[in-house]
C-alpha cells in the first residue's frame, strides 16, 4: 500500500507539471486503438487535465465508445468546444463538400482552436489520421505530439506522408516487433522510441481457472468485426469438433459486423454457438470460459485488447503469432496457451485451432497449469504502470521546452 500511495504521489507530482493532455482518435470505431484511448483518458484524468476529440466523429453513426468516456473528469470536446465556432465549422464542412483545400484550411482551424482554448501542450494520437491532422500544425500548436502506433503504419499509406508524419512526432510509442521494423523503415531516430504496453483497467482474477473432463469446455472469443479475426475459422474448427465428438465445446461470440451477420445466418442451427453482438464490457462473459481465441491473420495486429483481457481473467490463449502476441501470452519462458504459426490459407488455420482446442480437451489438466502462466503474464498490463510510464513521457518532453 505504501508503495502504490508512492506512485500516486509521483503521478500526481507529474500532472502538476502539465498542461492539458489531447488525447485524439479518428473517430469512435469499437476497435482496439479506440478503447485504449478511451481508457488512458479515464485514468490519465485522474492526475491530469485530460481533452477528448474525436477527429471525425461523423464517421461512425453509433458511437457506443464515446458513453465510456468518464464524462465528469475528461473535457469530451463534440467539435471545438465553441457552440459559436461550432456553427462556423460545421458550415465549412458542408461547402467542403465541393474543395479539398477548404476542408483542410478547416480541420486546420478548427484544431488550432481547440488547442488554444483548452491550452493543449501535449497532443496524444492513436490513429493515422489524427497523427496526419497535428503534423500538419506542429509548427502553429505550440503542443508536443506523441504517437501511438496501433498497427495503422501497417496498412496501405502513402510511405513519404508516413515518414513527415512521423519525423513531426516528438515520440513514438510502439508495441509489436513488427512495428520496429516499420520504423526503421521510416528511420524514426531511437530517441524518439518508447516501449509501452497498453494497460487494462480490470482486477486481476484470483483464482486460476479450472476444467473437469465431464464438463465442456467454454471457448469465448472476441474482437472487431472484421473477417481477418479469424471468426469464420474459430466456428469451423468447433463445428468440425461437434461433428467428430458430439457436444464437447461451447463458444461466445463477441462482436458486430456484417461478417457475424453473415455467420450468424451460417450457424442459427447450432446450439453450441452463441452470437452476443457488441458489448462494451466483455469481462463477466470471459470470466465463465476456458479459453480465449483469437485466431487472427489482420496485417496491422499489434496488441490485441481481448488478448489482455483473457490474461487477466486468467484464460489460456489460443492465438496465431501476429503482432506482440507471442511476447502477451509469455511470462518467462513460459506461454499461456496455444500460438499458431500463422497460415492464412482458411482450410489450414481452422485445422490448427481445432487441434489446439483438442490439446485442451484431451488433458483437462493444461486448463489450470496454463491459466496460472496466464496470471502472471497479464502483470505486464496494469494500468497504473501504463499510466505512470506516459505521464513520465509527456514530462520530458515538456521539459525540453523549459
Amino acid at each position: 500500500m505504501a508503495r502504490q500511495g508512492e506512485r500516486l504521489a509521483t503521478a500526481k507530482g507529474h500532472a502538476d507539471s502539465l498542461a492539458s493532455v489531447l488525447i485524439c482518435v479518428d473517430s469512435f470505431l469499437d476497435g482496439g486503438a479506440e478503447m485504449f484511448a478511451i481508457r488512458l483518458a479515464n485514468h490519465l484524468a485522474t492526475s491530469a487535465r485530460v481533452c477528448f476529440l474525436a477527429l471525425r466523429p461523423w464517421r461512425t453513426k453509433d458511437n457506443k465508445q464515446h458513453t465510456l468516456l468518464d464524462h465528469a473528469r475528461v473535457s469530451v470536446i463534440a467539435l471545438t468546444g465553441n457552440p459559436v465556432v461550432d456553427v462556423v465549422f460545421k458550415f465549412l464542412l458542408r461547402l467542403s463538400r465541393y474543395s479539398w483545400t477548404l476542408y483542410r484550411l478547416a480541420m486546420a482551424g478548427r484544431l488550432l482552436f481547440v488547442c488554444k482554448i483548452h491550452r493543449i501542450r501535449i497532443v496524444h494520437s492513436h490513429s493515422w489520421e489524427t497523427d496526419e491532422a497535428f503534423a500538419a500544425l506542429k509548427s502553429r500548436g505550440g503542443f508536443r505530439l506523441v504517437s501511438t502506433l496501433h498497427g495503422h503504419y501497417e496498412l496501405p499509406h502513402d510511405d513519404e506522408q508516413s515518414k513527415r508524419q512521423l519525423e513531426s512526432a516528438d515520440a513514438v510509442v510502439y508495441l509489436s516487433p513488427q512495428q520496429l521494423v516499420t520504423l526503421d523503415k521510416y528511420a524514426v531516430p531511437t530517441v524518439k522510441r518508447s516501449k509501452i504496453f497498453n494497460g487494462i483497467p480490470f482486477q486481476m482474477a484470483r483464482l486460476t481457472t479450472t476444467y473437469q473432463p465431464h464438463e465442456k469446455l467454454r471457448l469465448v472469443m472476441a474482437a472487431r468485426g472484421i473477417p481477418e479475426k479469424g471468426w469464420a475459422e474459430a466456428l469451423e474448427a468447433v463445428a468440425a469438433i461437434h461433428r467428430d465428438l458430439g457436444d464437447v465445446v461451447t463458444i461466445d461470440l463477441l462482436g458486430a459486423g456484417p461478417v457475424l451477420d453473415r455467420l450468424r445466418q451460417e450457424y442459427k442451427d447450432h446450439s453450441y454457438i452463441r452470437f452476443l453482438g457488441y458489448c462494451q464490457n466483455i469481462m463477466p462473459i470471459v470470466q465463465e470460459a476456458h479459453i480465449g481465441l483469437l485466431p487472427s491473420y489482420f496485417q496491422a495486429e499489434s496488441l490485441p485488447n481481448s488478448i489482455s483481457e483473457y490474461l487477466t481473467c486468467g484464460k489460456p490463449v489460443i492465438a496465431t503469432d501476429v503482432g506482440a502476441i507471442r511476447e502477451m501470452v509469455t511470462h518467462d519462458a513460459d506461454v499461456a496457451g496455444i500460438v499458431l504459426p500463422l497460415d492464412r490459407s482458411r482450410g489450414a488455420l481452422s485445422a490448427q485451432v481445432k487441434n489446439a482446442i483438442l490439446e485442451y480437451v484431451w488433458d483437462a489438466d493444461r486448463v489450470s497449469r496454463d491459466s496460472a502462466i496466464a496470471l502472471r503474464a497479464a502483470q505486464k498490463f496494469q494500468m497504473q504502470a501504463c499510466v505512470e510510464r506516459y505521464l513520465e513521457l509527456y514530462k520530458n518532453l515538456l521539459r525540453c521546452d523549459g
